[in-house]
């Protein structure tokens, strides 16, 4: 461009924009009322369209209806500053019915009631800024699943060695147990994000995690009904929604008596937020778990009450019914957002 601009530099103002030839970029006069008064071979061309199509017309219809505005405020301002002023914009072509991305330069001409608009297509710059921009994500992306693949090895390592501990030394195995689910439960997430080609996490596929960490770990079978449901989970809160859910789920197991036990867990898409629906059968008095100030719960729910975020995207209840308890998540944004 500015090879160009010192080219229009050295013509005397009151030459003509079929004067500008170029194989290289567009030429536009127009008027203070935006009317255009001439173009050049090269413009006409970039259009799809003849000179005299666009002479007389105002050069806002040539303009994407969606870059209207940003377009409005750069002509006010050009008007205003009395300055050269510049903006990237998509111009349409009617004949092939297509945007074409343009680089728009503009100045006013000295008797300052016509303006000198220099036009480049920049499709090919786009296009080719856009392949590197996706070879360098691929290259990032793959890194990062790297990254999250030797995560997930050193903490399966650490849940080993833990693991070791409590063969060498079971006086210390229960208090163990914890400890090496919670961490298998984060390896999990990582082995997840590892396998995911946009390094997102769908809410669907960390719950069948979670439920899959906490069966390993309990007597109890987990029966499941799981949507395929596009729900994404806020990045930050992917690894406390596992360890809650894991927690819930565990808790479930550990509670669950009676004949032919078992712990249902079921996944509910709503208007406005997803219900998991945790039930295991209890025999005995009935729990008294008040998330809101903590009583009653023990060492895992008062966990599950830290990791819960404050802004209320995802609120935990308990209760009865019949012979069953029921412990409902439910969660809204940010900590998930739908998709779809």
């Amino acid at each position: 461009m500015n090879q160009t601009d010192e080219q229009f530099e050295n013509q005397h103002p009151s030459q003509q924009c079929d004067c500008y030839e170029s194989e290289l970029i567009g030429v536009m006069k127009i008027n203070a009322e935006g009317i255009i008064q001439n173009v050049n071979t090269y413009l006409a061309s970039m259009l799809h369209c003849t000179a005299n199509d666009l002479i007389g017309v105002p050069w806002e219809t040539l303009i994407m209806d969606e870059e209207l505005k940003p377009i409005q405020q750069w002509w006010q301002d050009l008007w205003r500053t009395n300055q050269p002023q510049t903006i990237e914009t998509r111009l349409f072509s009617r004949q092939k019915n297509t945007a074409i991305p343009t680089l728009i330069t503009a100045r006013l001409l000295p008797d300052q009631r016509q303006l000198l608009l220099i036009l480049q297509d920049i499709s090919t710059i786009k296009a080719k800024t856009e392949e590197i921009l996706s070879k360098e994500k691929q290259k990032y992306d793959v890194l990062i699943r790297e990254i999250h693949h030797r995560i997930k090895n050193n903490l399966q390592g650490i849940v080993g060695l833990l693991n070791n501990e409590r063969l060498n030394h079971p006086e210390v195995s229960t208090l163990l147990e914890a400890p090496i689910r919670q961490i298998n439960s984060i390896a999990l997430i990582y082995n997840l994000r590892s396998r995911s080609l946009d390094d997102r996490i769908y809410l669907c596929d960390l719950v069948k995690i979670a439920t899959r960490a906490s069966q390993k770990f309990g007597q109890v079978p987990i029966v499941t009904e799981i949507p395929n449901y596009t729900i994404e989970v806020n990045d930050g809160e992917a690894v406390s929604l596992t360890l809650v859910l894991n927690e819930l789920l565990f808790n479930a197991i550990k509670h669950s008596n009676g004949p032919n036990s078992r712990v249902t867990l079921t996944v509910e898409k709503t208007s406005d937020c997803v219900k998991i629906r945790i039930r295991n059968r209890y025999q005995g008095n009935p729990l008294k778990l008040d998330m809101a100030s903590g009583k009653g719960l023990g060492t895992g729910l008062q966990l599950v009450r830290s990791l819960l975020p404050k802004d209320r995207s995802a609120q935990l209840i308990f209760q009865h019914e019949g012979e069953e308890v029921i412990a409902e998540l439910k969660l809204r944004e940010p900590l998930i957002r739908f998709i779809g």
